[in-house]
């Protein structure tokens, strides 16, 4: 993408392209539609332009002119007062499928011309803030009127089908005043390097590692019994409802059954790669000036 160009979109119905080092408008077109949100595209040959009514249209920039291209129609039969488009965001794991954000409640991932997953949250009567990828692609995050954060599971292997997929499970948190709310991938870590011990792949355990290794304290500020059982009960809250007291840790022993270390591993494991996000950072921002975080450190819950 080049940083000399941007696009812009106003009231007044125009599209225009823009040269930073000019200073200056180096062409524009005429949709005839306010436009409320505008993109570029990730290699910054195109974008996709929304309008007031709840439509979208893509366009090309070729040697500096746009040229506009597929017109794409988000609102069914329904009759709306509010059905503007917010927002746009490309899916990180694939430029051919873009999130669209209207102020009719949805959030909508269009592959072209196609509409191939809908996303509903909670009812807005007035707007409907942009909704954000998290860093994988993996996830959806928006907030809404009422100050709730929600987070949806998507996955962008979704193709074109007759019917757009409607996701509606999602899961959710409160945040006062909250108007607008964006993921933070925060620190890459290797979950493999980060067990204690040596772990095999098959789930054995190389015992003269075991004893040349820091103990679990070293990673976890509960001691082995606490933590394990924490991981048994599969709490969807720890460590809330198992906070470590003041006291000093207690000594745990670097032998470890195997048993035990499987059961770390898989749950260590399974808790990295699920779809709850363990470890998401969440940073919302109110109307009363303040900025809070959100750290997701809940196991997941299997049914």
């Amino acid at each position: 993408m080049d940083d000399n160009y941007f696009i812009s979109g106003s009231i007044d119905g125009k599209v225009r392209l823009w040269e930073v080092h000019g200073c200056r408008v180096i062409d524009w077109t005429d949709v005839k539609e306010i436009v409320t949100a505008v993109c570029y595209s990730p290699d910054g040959k195109g974008g996709v332009v929304g309008y007031m009514d709840g439509n979208c249209r893509f366009y090309d920039v070729v040697g500096n002119r746009l040229q506009m291209g597929l017109q794409v129609c988000l609102q069914g039969k329904k009759k709306l007062t509010n059905k503007r488009v917010t927002g746009f965001q490309y899916c990180p794991n694939d430029s051919s499928k873009v999130m669209v954000t209207s102020a009719d409640s949805q959030v909508r991932i269009l592959c072209g011309s196609n509409i191939i997953c809908k996303f509903k949250g909670t009812k807005n009567l007035d707007s409907q803030c942009p909704a954000s990828f998290t860093s994988d692609g993996k996830h959806i995050l928006a907030v809404t009127e009422d100050s709730n954060v929600y987070i949806w599971n998507y996955s962008h292997e979704d193709g074109v089908t007759s019917q757009p997929k409607k996701v509606r499970s999602s899961e959710s948190f409160f945040s006062q005043n909250a108007s607008v709310a964006i993921p933070w991938s925060g620190f890459k870590t290797n979950p493999v390097t980060t067990l204690p011990g040596n772990v095999l792949a098959n789930g054995d355990v190389n015992e003269n590692s075991c004893s040349k290794t820091s103990s679990l304290q070293d990673c976890f500020s509960l001691g082995r019994a606490s933590f394990l059982d924490s991981l048994l009960k599969s709490s969807a809250t720890w460590p809330e409802e198992k906070l470590p007291d003041s006291s000093p840790p207690a000594t745990v022993s670097p032998s470890i059954c195997k048993s035990e270390y499987k059961i770390l591993k898989s749950a260590w494991q399974s808790a990295l790669s699920s779809s709850h996000l363990w470890g998401l950072v969440v940073v919302t921002a109110g109307l009363d000036g303040c900025i809070r975080t959100f750290l997701n450190h809940g196991l997941p819950i299997r049914f």
